[in-house]
């Protein structure tokens, strides 16, 4: 196996845990390291020494018995408290909060997003920052690329291609040259066939002539 696979194995593995956590309610507030420019073992190492404890040190639920909010970690440091007895608490909580007649949210604030939901709402943010007749371009891209992914697939790309500098920029908002450079250079990054790609962007070759010309995925 190579470097590059041991750490995206590493880095799915700790993404797969946090969601798995925050899925049950609790909140986690622990950032994965972000994805250096060059890989070598040493960052698979520090990949690998993040384990569940220490993402649970940076994690907080609500105390059974107060209902303060606790560090995870602490609170299973005590007798006869387990991950289980904690997370049926929170679920607990949770449904007979459901229960009470209130009105819906109807805008979701960055703060209660997970971590998924977050890395895509910052791009979807972006997106609509754009001039209207970029966003008719770049939103029909979006939309296709989401038919390619699942939802924590699309996280992990979105992800990627930020630490590496590939979104567009809000300065460029009038610059469509400029973001439909940062599109093909995502695309680049997309771990699916040259095909897949290609259709992906025919979208945006629909609005731009030389698109297809600049981008064109080989097999």
């Amino acid at each position: 196996m190579s470097i590059q696979s041991e750490y995206k194995k590493q880095r799915t593995r700790i993404t797969r845990l946090i969601r798995s956590y925050e899925n049950k309610g609790i909140d986690v507030q622990y950032n994965i390291p972000k994805i250096p420019k060059r890989i070598t073992q040493a960052s698979v190492r520090r990949l690998s020494k993040i384990t569940p404890n220490v993402i649970r040190k940076k994690s907080y639920v609500p105390e059974p018995d107060t209902g303060e909010r606790v560090n995870l970690s602490k609170l299973l440091s005590k007798k006869g408290v387990t991950l289980k007895s904690v997370t049926s608490h929170i679920s607990t909580v949770l449904n007979s909060t459901k229960s009470i007649n209130q009105e819906p949210i109807k805008d979701t604030q960055p703060e209660t997003l997970t971590y998924t939901q977050m890395i895509v709402y910052s791009f979807e943010k972006l997106i609509n920052e754009f001039r209207p007749e970029l966003q008719d371009i770049i939103k029909p891209w979006y939309e296709s690329l989401k038919q390619y992914l699942s939802p924590e697939d699309l996280a992990d790309f979105l992800e990627e291609t930020a630490n590496k500098g590939a979104w567009p920029s809000p300065e460029d908002s009038y610059n469509g040259d400029k973001i439909y450079k940062n599109i093909g250079d995502m695309m680049e990054l997309l771990d699916i066939s040259a095909a897949e790609k290609n259709h992906i962007m025919s979208g945006l070759d629909a609005q731009n002539d030389y698109m297809g010309e600049l981008y064109e995925f080989e097999a």
